[in-house]
């Protein structure tokens, strides 16, 4: 086989992984892009808990205020307003707990999200690493063919 069709061929070949790495490399970009989108996602949910939250215990505060006010107006019946206000509290704390369980769900979500998205970049860097190493290697091909009748004559 002469030196011109190997080159050739060696050109036809990585041009073909160039095309292949090229498009491996757009869909880790895509699929990073979609990960990121969800941890964001993820991350604004989160956001949004924690505001909730500020506004349930504004609610609340305002809540202890006037029991402490009514308490001191009324001074009959207070072991009823202890029981409520013990009630209210073991509620608020619950509460609590309910919102810590879901903002870190909402952190961890994100999380796992931007390391698959991370992983993503890494593959896609790769891939694209790959296209540049074999756009060497056509453009060897293609100056070896180019430069074939010279190469040939060197060696006989």
């Amino acid at each position: 086989m002469s030196l011109g069709i190997f080159s050739l061929i060696v050109s036809g070949i990585s041009a073909g992984i160039q095309y292949q790495q090229g498009k491996k490399a757009s869909k880790q970009a895509d699929r990073a892009a979609e990960l990121q989108n969800k941890a964001t996602a993820e991350q604004r949910k989160r956001d949004n808990l924690a505001l909730r939250q500020t506004k349930i215990k504004a609610v609340q505060e305002a809540r202890i205020r006037r029991g402490r006010a009514k308490n001191k107006a009324v001074f009959s019946g207070a072991q009823g307003s202890i029981r409520g206000g013990v009630g209210s509290l073991t509620s608020q704390l619950g509460g609590n707990f309910n919102y810590l369980d879901q903002s870190s769900i909402f952190a961890r979500n994100a999380s796992a999200f931007m390391s698959e998205a991370n992983m993503a970049k890494g593959k896609q860097a790769q891939a694209l690493s790959n296209v540049s190493l074999f756009q060497g290697v056509t453009s060897a091909g293609m100056t070896i063919f180019d430069r074939r009748e010279d190469i040939e004559r060197l060696f006989t």
